[in-house]
């Protein structure tokens, strides 16, 4: 028994150094990378001010300190895979708010991304992320 607690405590350690768990939405501040802050810069360059986003990536609504429509405030796999979130839904926020940007960035979303894509303007893009402001 204590030599299996003694290989445990030598060995566990290591493995458990290799499990990063940073899920997307749930970093500290100071974890963040470089290339979510130039979102941020960008998301504040493009939009000063700004009061609503639609993104697929809630906290970059929330670190930006901008409104998201509430039925997009939980953007999940698990909403979309079920058809509790649609793409249809998130194409009809995108045209009752009509938000002078949009940010994609964690979810493949075609119709939503041609959607975009035909109305708003990619004014930054840096793998995921991509940015677009309306054209007005």
């Amino acid at each position: 028994l204590v030599l299996a607690a003694g290989y445990l405590a030598v060995r566990l350690p290591g493995h458990l150094d290799g499990f990063k768990p940073r899920l997307p939405n749930l970093i500290d501040d100071i974890e963040l990378e470089a290339r979510e802050y130039n979102v941020l810069a960008a998301i504040e360059k493009y939009d000063p001010g700004g009061a609503v986003i639609v993104t697929d990536r809630p906290m970059f609504a929330f670190r930006s300190e901008r409104e998201i429509p509430p039925e997009l405030a939980v953007f999940s796999d698990k909403r979309l895979s079920t058809g509790w979130l649609t793409e249809e839904q998130v194409i009809a926020a995108i045209e009752k708010i009509q938000p002078r940007i949009v940010l994609l960035a964690r979810f493949t979303l075609p119709r939503v991304r041609a959607y975009v894509q035909d109305r708003y303007e990619l004014v930054y893009s840096y793998y995921p992320f991509r940015l677009f402001l309306r054209v007005d």
